[in-house]
């Protein structure tokens, strides 16, 4: 016989519905019920510390307010709505402009400029944060390379990524792919990976 012993880290996670006496006389389908649970589910991907938290009436609002965000994310994506924006860096010893750091803002049609905070945790919680980072690190580069022709060429552009990239296996491939399409130097590229 021959054993191998393996080391696991299982890490058990879970949302509840507390079903209530309304939603049996109103024959409320568990189907129904049920996405209460996942969608306090969802939530602990957000609270680190959490493994096991029950729906209450406060996630109807945002339950509410994630379908109507994430359908005017689906049509920001397309449209190209999220906006680019450079916070500069400097040299605090010579003054000098030593590179910019990219942050994106969401100009709404309706609401307005949205703060990253406002968004980028939907777009974290459907995945569309992968797409939009490169649709940012695209942009980015395509200014540098404006950059670089116009003699600004030892700017450092930095560029923030979703953790889930770390997943990807391709995910270098991919950033080399469109920053060697803009001919980038490595040099003047740095990513950060956010928390």
């Amino acid at each position: 016989e021959i054993f191998i012993k393996l080391d696991y880290n299982i890490n058990f996670r879970a949302g509840a519905y507390m079903i209530r006496r309304p939603d049996i006389i109103a024959q409320i389908p568990v189907v129904e019920l049920l996405k209460h649970a996942n969608y306090a589910l969802g939530t602990i991907a957000e609270n680190y510390r959490t493994n096991f938290i029950c729906y209450d009436e406060s996630m109807a609002g945002e339950i509410e307010n994630t379908r109507l965000i994430y359908k005017d994310m689906m049509i920001a994506l397309r449209d190209a709505s999220f906006t680019p924006y450079y916070q500069a860096k400097y040299d605090v010893f010579t003054g000098k402009l030593v590179g910019v750091e990219l942050l994106v803002r969401w100009n709404h049609k309706i609401h307005g400029m949205i703060p990253p905070s406002v968004f980028v945790p939907h777009l974290e919680k459907t995945g569309f944060i992968v797409e939009l980072d490169f649709q940012m690190f695209e942009i980015a580069c395509e200014n540098l390379q404006h950059w670089i022709n116009q003699n600004f060429d030892n700017i450092i552009i930095s560029s923030n990524f979703s953790r889930r990239h770390l997943k990807d296996k391709k995910f270098v491939r991919k950033l080399t792919e469109i920053s060697d399409r803009f001919q980038i130097p490595r040099s003047q590229l740095e990513i950060a990976i956010t928390e």
